[in-house]
């Protein structure tokens, strides 16, 4: 522990606490003493006292969120703390925070803020609930028991409600959005979820949010000078790898054909609740209906993401446009003048601006420092701009702020250094280090590379991918997180597994909420979940029920991507190597994320299986192999068993 840390403690008051005699000791009958908590924390209250920053990597089991929450309690030190999930954030209130509470004996100010849209609006609760032809059966059942909830909710929570998901339709007309918050002038001011939220947080110590919500404050600050969390100067950012592609999405912008939608439902809505006949508004709102329609009809696309180019934005795309552009151009002339009577309509002549402006930086589509493209889902054509490089930003207008932060996680590292991380954050640190996992790899799990698969990019790869897990899971009994880069690949291993009548439960992402999901593949001990990106991270499944983790292919980002084809051009073009300083430590932290799943306790044991050979068949495998857990390697299914049975023999 430092010097500066006793100084500040008087004590070794954190020894006292972490230590393996300490109070969370005897507050935990199977607690584990950690030396390399006790070092993080030492390092957190160095930065957060020191006005510095650090980079910590600290392995699974470090217990990292005590070690950087106790030196903030005990040092009285007021913070933000961001996470990379609502899981997360609602386990450090309702886990973390009380269990300090109870070991130090005494009340810790901490509160959990969330994002506009997880809380109820009055207004628009009004508005919604008084519209007639609310009696479809199912809707009016909801309406009522949100009714009912409304008259006892102190918090306006949509987790209040279990049976609620927050994309329900339900919500989206009810919930709070920034684009339709009338701030102090909406006559719900005084009551208002959100304005109460933010009360409670400016009186806490400890506020604790998520990345998105971080993003969306620190791009609010920007653009408006306005604000979604209370001032603060420290920052404990975890799981800090997942930062980059959040921070994409909010110091960028978009527009689609819900967002136009959206929009013209909203001035309908306030035009109706302030009594308001205008007929050129209605005529300019239903040539935007057709305009939005016409334009959005005219962008003929097959990929689900695609950049937009002249290709994208031919002759007739780009005439569609015009017209639209024109069309909001009026409706943003008319609310203006309509303004000067109803100031309620303020949000939704600031959000036609803000279309318009977006519309016109992607019908031109030249600036190099953006990435211009589309994503089509369902019913719905996004338009987005993207800024290739969100490290300026961050650095100028996040970091650069503060009087300390702390970034951690348990992938932050790549070839034991943090070059690539400090690059994509423009981060400069003071500290930097990277905590050994006191997890014993070597004796808790197994590495299984088959020799038998072919290289992704040959014949063959996938039509062998469902029966060399079929083969593993017959090993395995079931107990298996089938991780994939593809949901091609998900559905035909799916699909074929199906085909097999396995004994065991076979669960698939998509088919229920992720929550559900995890709750029964948890429960049924044999079941084998499959699934994409947002499992590869933020799951904790210690014990039997996750026995297996099997990952299709090395998680290199597709190249052709708009924006990961972006930032390998934009590398390029000022002489980087993109696939050494880019493509392959992102693949790294992905696949250390997604190994990482498998083990969460010291009494768990498992088989780690990577069913790409590209790991030996390539040059930039020994620098894979480099970055994952010091394990033993098998590569035939006959070593297997043997190996899987002396596992389980070993617990």
């Amino acid at each position: 522990m430092s010097y500066l840390l006793e100084t500040l403690l008087q004590i070794n008051e954190l020894k006292e606490i972490l230590g393996p005699d300490g109070l969370i000791a005897r507050a935990l009958p199977n607690y584990e003493y950690r030396p390399a908590q006790l070092e993080m924390a030492g390092m957190v209250a160095d930065a957060m006292t020191g006005q510095r920053s650090a980079l910590i990597e600290a392995g699974t089991g470090t217990g990292k969120t005590l070690a950087y929450l106790l030196p903030m309690v005990c040092l009285n030190l007021r913070c933000v703390v961001s996470t990379g999930t609502k899981n997360l954030q609602a386990q450090i209130i309702s886990k973390d925070i009380p269990l300090l509470e109870r070991c130090l004996d005494r009340r810790i100010r901490a509160y959990i803020l969330k994002g506009r849209g997880n809380y109820l609006c009055w207004r628009r609760w009004r508005q919604f609930s008084s519209r007639p032809g609310l009696n479809i059966t199912g809707v009016a059942e909801n309406v009522n028991t949100i009714r009912e909830w409304l008259k006892h909710t102190q918090t306006g929570d949509y987790t209040e409600l279990k049976w609620l998901s927050d994309k329900d339709p339900l919500w989206s007309e009810i919930c709070s959005t920034s684009e339709t918050c009338r701030g102090q002038k909406c006559r719900d001011y005084e009551r208002c979820f959100v304005n109460f939220a933010r009360q409670e947080a400016a009186a806490a110590d400890i506020i604790v949010v998520n990345h998105h919500l971080l993003m969306a404050d620190c791009s609010l600050r920007v653009r408006s000078k306005m604000s979604a969390i209370p001032s603060y100067s420290r920052l404990i950012l975890d799981e800090a790898h997942m930062l980059e592609p959040i921070a994409t999405e909010y110091f960028g912008s978009f527009v689609s054909n819900r967002r136009v939608q959206d929009l013209i439902k909203d001035i309908k809505r306030e035009i109706a609740d302030e009594h308001i006949e205008d007929s050129e508004l209605s005529s300019i709102l239903e040539k935007l209906q057709d305009r939005s329609l016409a334009f959005f009809d005219a962008i003929s696309v097959r990929e689900e993401r695609f950049p937009i180019n002249d290709k994208i934005m031919n002759a007739q795309v780009r005439n569609h446009l015009l017209n639209l552009l024109n069309i909001i151009m009026q409706l943003s002339g008319r609310l203006e003048t309509l303004l000067k009577r109803y100031d309620a309509i303020l949000g939704c002549y600031q959000r036609a601006q803000d279309i318009q402006t977006t519309l016109s930086f992607i019908g031109d589509h030249s600036d190099l420092d953006y990435v211009f493209w589309g994503e089509k889902r369902r019913n719905t054509i996004s338009l987005k701009v993207s800024p290739i490089d969100v490290s300026h930003e961050l650095g100028v207008h996040l970091f650069k702020s503060l009087k300390g932060f702390v970034l951690t996680s348990a992938t932050l590292s790549t070839n034991q250094g943090f070059d690539y991380f400090r690059s994509r954050l423009g981060v400069n640190s003071d500290y930097e280090c990277i905590l050994e996992s006191h997890f014993k790899y070597h004796e808790q799990a197994v590495i299984f590379i088959p020799k038998e698969m072919p290289n992704p990019d040959q014949n063959g790869f996938s039509d062998q991918l469902g029966p060399q897990i079929a083969q593993i899971l017959d090993f395995t009994k079931g107990r298996a997180l089938l991780l994939f880069t593809s949901y091609r690949n998900l559905d035909m291993v799916y699909h074929y597994l199906k085909g097999k009548n396995l004994e065991y439960n076979l669960l698939k992402q998509g088919e229920a909420p992720k929550e559900h999901l995890l709750e029964e593949f948890w429960n049924d001990v044999s079941s084998v979940l499959l699934a994409t990106s947002s499992f590869w991270q933020g799951i904790d499944i210690p014990g039997e029920a996750l026995s297996c983790v099997v990952i299709d292919r090395l998680p290199f980002s597709v190249p052709t991507d708009p924006i990961t084809e972006a930032r390998i051009n934009w590398i390029r073009d000022r002489g980087g190597n993109p696939f050494q300083e880019y493509q392959l430590p992102s693949a790294i932290i992905t696949l250390k994320q997604g190994l990482g799943r498998l083990i969460r306790h010291r009494s768990d044991r498992g088989l780690l299986v990577i069913l790409d050979p590209r790991i030996y068949t390539k040059s930039y495998g020994k620098t894979i192999f480099k970055n994952l857990p010091d394990c033993p390697v098998i590569r035939s299914l006959d070593r297997m068993e043997k190996a899987i049975q002396r596992l389980m023999d070993s617990q």
